[in-house]
């Protein structure tokens, strides 16, 4: 993914996702990891502001 979300000051990022898990035949990643690109546009790995880890996944 590549934009530029208001909730961190319309700064690029670059996400990572890994984990997965399946729910309904759908294979769904578990954990993503939000950094913010440089100046250069690779990503800043020295930090991380956004973490989301996801458990009890459903399809409805």
């Amino acid at each position: 993914m590549d934009y530029q979300p208001a909730a961190n000051g319309f700064s690029p990022t670059a996400h990572y996702v890994s984990g997965t898990t399946e729910v309904d035949g759908l294979v769904v990643p578990t954990r993503r990891r939000i950094h913010i690109r440089q100046e250069d546009r690779t990503p800043d790995l020295s930090w991380t502001p956004i973490t989301l880890d996801l458990a009890d996944v459903r399809i409805r």
